[in-house]
């Protein structure tokens, strides 16, 4: 099976629905099914948006999480965390 190789993209200014599409994209390359991009800013603090996909298979969604982790880790920036 051959998947589209995405461009790599320069998320570093990217607004969350930027990012949001890009995980989208990344899970439709991988074949991933039922793709939804929900807008929740209104209902949660933690998110603005939530991606959602269904596989066939428990190992094909672990295989589209993995992906979409890794692929993030490439085109956005490394984020400084602290803790207090």
């Amino acid at each position: 099976m051959e998947f589209t190789e995405l461009p790599v993209r320069d998320l570093a200014n990217a607004d969350s629905l930027e990012v949001a599409e890009y995980a989208v994209s990344v899970l439709d390359a991988r074949r991933g099914k039922e793709l939804k991009l929900l807008h929740v800013e209104k209902h949660t603090s933690i998110a603005d948006f939530f991606v959602l996909a269904t596989g066939t298979s428990r190992t094909q969604v672990n295989a589209l999480a993995d992906e979409v982790a890794a692929k993030s880790e490439t085109v956005l920036p490394r984020l400084e965390i602290r803790q207090e």
